[in-house]
């Protein structure tokens, strides 16, 4: 069960190799080099050019180098499955987790002085206790003040950061599915397995709103990042865009065959992207009540024959795989096999077009032209991709794998910079954050990254993009 992170990005302008889709596959015996070092331009900075070099990014051949950790802090307080996790906004050096053992811790692993960030050893700072099932979601507030965690036990709970002391417990739904905050407020929202989402204000406790009309749990949920409306996505498969302030349904979009597993918005909060189990990646407009594009990230035909794979991560669009009568049977012994979009996110502009990223359970994070519907880079994986994140000022993404490796991949050519290893079981999410160094050089970046695993660590890493 994962959260959605919903980050800002900058739009930034970057160059591809040419006009050409580059497919990558994943080779463990030969990494591919990066030998592009083509300049990037930040759209938002006066069209100053950013060199970077490449060769700062160590490559890391899997085959090689073992399994070694290469965290900077592990955080071992967990006596179960960790599964949500989020950086503090304004304190970097500051983490939340929550796990199935019901409880959510807040830690440090070092703090922002005025010669840098510096790294401590890691200290528990507050144990937040009081849920009675799993904690399946955390985060921040937008001042980094409060934290929120919600829980299977039906309760979203909203601590002080300062001295963690439970201010308020927000009830009302069946389960909590996911819980987010406002981007730049302390109203929460959270979707429930019974259908409903709540929303309640932070500073009060008070249910402000409850929106209704799915059928079936809500699997997926965010407001839009300029947080004039409520996003939603069940497992009744449609996408659904709520007014927060008269809980009216907007419009309701039903083009999925399957449970929404992932949003993400756009920038300007009128774009929404939707994964489904379905194998597909659809983006609709809010203004137009449209759908701009969908983009089939996973769908292949197989033989009624073969082995069918985890029921979880699958789903069968057409045909009967457990028919036993004959008369059962399409005449066709073909079935289309889905395989799950785990994780979407808008992504910057290239060459005046928007690209997006998808990854999912085929074991493949995808770059996609959203004017054209085109898949334009394709790099693979030794398992499932479960989480992503685009870089805010460099052409990187960050990918988290069920093979419980981080990588780092150069999206101008499909290329794995890094592999980052340490955890000894699948990573169940990962969020990013960058720190600027005191130069405001934003080629000169530490880029802290939080992982969360099914191993009962959080661990932190660090890519450093210039020595």
């Amino acid at each position: 069960h994962k959260m959605s992170n919903n980050n800002d990005l900058n739009p930034n302008v970057y160059n591809f190799e040419g006009d050409e889709l580059i497919e990558v596959e994943y080779d463990e015996e030969n990494v591919p080099d990066d030998d592009d070092s083509t300049a990037w331009t930040d759209v938002n900075d006066d069209d100053e050019h950013i060199d970077i070099d490449d060769n700062n990014l160590e490559t890391i051949d899997e085959e090689k180098e073992p399994a070694i950790d290469l965290s900077v802090a592990t955080f071992t307080g967990h006596t179960s499955s960790v599964y949500a996790v989020a950086i503090n906004p304004i304190s970097p050096g500051m983490i939340l987790t929550g796990g199935g053992d019901d409880i959510a811790y807040i830690w440090r692993f070092g703090e922002e002085k005025s010669d840098g960030f510096i790294t401590s050893e890691v200290i528990c700072l507050h144990q937040l206790s009081g849920h009675n099932d799993s904690v399946t979601s955390v985060g921040f507030n937008f001042d980094g003040t409060l934290a929120l965690t919600g829980s299977y036990d039906g309760t979203v709970k909203i601590w002080n950061v300062e001295d963690g002391s439970l201010k308020y417990t927000l009830e009302g739904p069946e389960d909590i599915e996911w819980a987010e905050w406002h981007s730049k407020g302390n109203a929460v929202i959270a979707g429930s397995k019974d259908g409903t989402v709540w929303m309640w204000l932070a500073n009060t406790g008070q249910c402000v709103q409850v929106f209704v009309g799915h059928d079936g749990g809500v699997s997926s949920g965010c407001f839009s990042k300029d947080g004039k409306v409520v996003c939603t996505g069940g497992e009744d498969g449609t996408v659904r865009v709520w007014a927060p302030k008269t809980g009216v349904c907007k419009h309701s979009f039903n083009n999925h065959e399957g449970t929404v597993t992932c949003l993400d918005t756009s920038d300007d909060g009128d774009l929404i992207l939707s994964g489904s189990i379905d194998g597909k990646v659809i983006l609709y407009q809010i203004s137009g009540k449209k759908v701009l594009q969908t983009f089939v990230h996973s769908i292949k035909t197989i033989s009624k024959d073969s082995q069918p794979v985890e029921i979880e991560t699958t789903q069968y669009l057409s045909g009967d795989m457990d028919a036993d009568d004959d008369n059962e049977l399409q005449e066709s012994n073909e079935v289309e096999l889905a395989l799950s979009v785990e994780c979407v996110r808008f992504g910057p502009v290239i060459n005046d077009r928007r690209y997006i990223a998808s990854g999912g359970m085929d074991k493949s994070l995808k770059i996609w032209d959203i004017t054209t519907g085109q898949m334009r880079l394709q790099c693979e994986h030794s398992d499932g991709v479960i989480a992503l994140q685009w870089h805010k000022l460099l052409p990187l993404i960050i990918t988290a794998s069920v093979d419980s490796n981080i990588r780092v991949w150069d999206i101008r050519n499909g290329n794995l910079l890094q592999t980052l290893t340490g955890h000894n079981d699948l990573i169940l999410n990962l969020t990013m954050k960058s720190l600027m160094n005191d130069t405001n050089d934003s080629s000169d970046q530490t880029n802290v990254i939080a992982t969360v695993s099914d191993d009962n660590t959080a661990k932190v890493f660090f890519i450093n993009t210039i020595e």
